[in-house]
């Protein structure tokens, strides 16, 4: 029996040398992602409190929601000149804030995946029984089970952090099939797979918003500025991103696992200059009240990507606008003030929650 003891304790130092190598190499992946992770982080975060600063120094203050609003008066002329200079600063603000969020979340993605598994490694029990009844350590029974087996898994849970997996306005569940065959105790890791729709397909529209002022800061149609940056939007599916994370169903006693595939969204940023009100006018009577009314061409933008956490953020900054998505299946539903609104969403109401001020 010596002999047999022998080879099974070199044969499960041998299983256990692999374990640990390959807990040490992905301990080190996500060591590196953390740490790319924080400077970007820590990048976007400085870009964001730059931008901040930059309207503020110019005389302007910058709310907790991220809106200017300037600190100075003057003329009718004047306080348009500012309500100008103020839209372009919380745009700026606005851009580099969604820069931060996607940065955080990304961050944060990279290091579940490169960590996923490591709370489910183990080793054999070292305390097993020999023939004379003795706890021996050099001794490893084989267990015979029966029925199914446990299926490992390819991904990793979701984010609680991310309120959109899951709910079914913003992407599937799909199956992941069986992993090929492997060596380890774990399969291969799942990646991210962009699948852009084909050029053929037909466009996955929401409708446009009305024009808006971005951040408008006065209140309904007192004393409104002479001139005015409006903005819409309209927003698209260009095609869907199967994500690593997935989870575990049971069909008829059978386990399997699925995995997230997320809707990617394109974003139309339309903007022009309204230039319509009232202008103090000296005539031969005095000082009165003149009209003045300048038409101008709106400018049409491209269509470029945006994730959907800075759908949010742009429909928390401006509460009173309604924005539309599609569904991806020939409807669309709202978003009000940073939440999502009608639709089927798979799961209960969730609030998005919106990003404070950085510190």
């Amino acid at each position: 029996m010596g002999r047999e003891a022998a080879e099974a304790a070199q044969q499960r130092a041998y299983a256990d040398r692999l374990k640990v190598i390959g807990i040490a190499d992905q301990l080190h992946d996500a060591a590196a992602a953390a740490r790319t992770g924080a400077r970007d982080i820590q990048s976007a975060k400085s870009a964001a409190l730059t931008a901040i600063n930059d309207a503020e120094e110019a005389g302007f203050t910058v709310g907790e929601d991220f809106s200017v609003t300037s600190r100075q008066g003057g003329n009718a002329v004047a306080r348009a000149a500012q309500q100008a200079r103020a839209q372009t600063f919380a745009a700026t603000i606005r851009m580099r804030v969604g820069e931060l969020i996607a940065a955080d979340q990304q961050a944060a993605g990279k290091v579940t995946t490169a960590a996923s598994g490591l709370g489910a490694v183990g080793f054999a029990d070292d305390e097993i029984v020999g023939q004379d009844g003795r706890k021996d350590p050099t001794i490893q029974l084989v267990d015979h089970h029966t029925g199914e087996q446990p299926r490992p898994r390819q991904g990793q849970d979701a984010d609680p952090r991310n309120p959109f997996v899951g709910d079914e306005r913003f992407g599937h569940w799909e199956d992941v099939p069986p992993p090929p065959p492997y060596t380890g105790a774990d399969p291969p890791p799942l990646k991210d797979q962009y699948r852009p729709f084909p050029p053929d397909t037909p466009a996955k529209t929401g409708g446009p918003t009305e024009w808006y002022v971005p951040g408008k800061s006065w209140i309904g149609d007192v004393d409104p500025p002479l001139v005015q940056h409006q903005e819409q939007y309209k927003f698209r599916i260009a095609g869907q991103e199967a994500t690593t994370t997935t989870r575990m169903v049971e069909s008829n006693g059978v386990m399997r696992e699925q995995r997230w595939v997320q809707n990617v969204y394109e974003a139309q940023h339309n903007t022009w200059w309204k230039v319509d009100g009232s202008i103090p006018v000296k005539g031969e009577g005095g000082w009165k009240e003149g009209s003045i009314s300048i038409p101008t061409m709106p400018n049409f933008g491209t269509w470029d990507k945006i994730p959907v956490n800075q759908i949010a953020t742009i429909s928390a900054a401006n509460p009173d606008v309604t924005f539309y998505l599609p569904d991806g299946c020939g409807g669309q539903f709202t978003y009000n003030n940073g939440t999502p609104v009608g639709g089927f969403s798979g799961k209960p109401a969730n609030p998005i929650p919106i990003m404070t001020a950085p510190r």
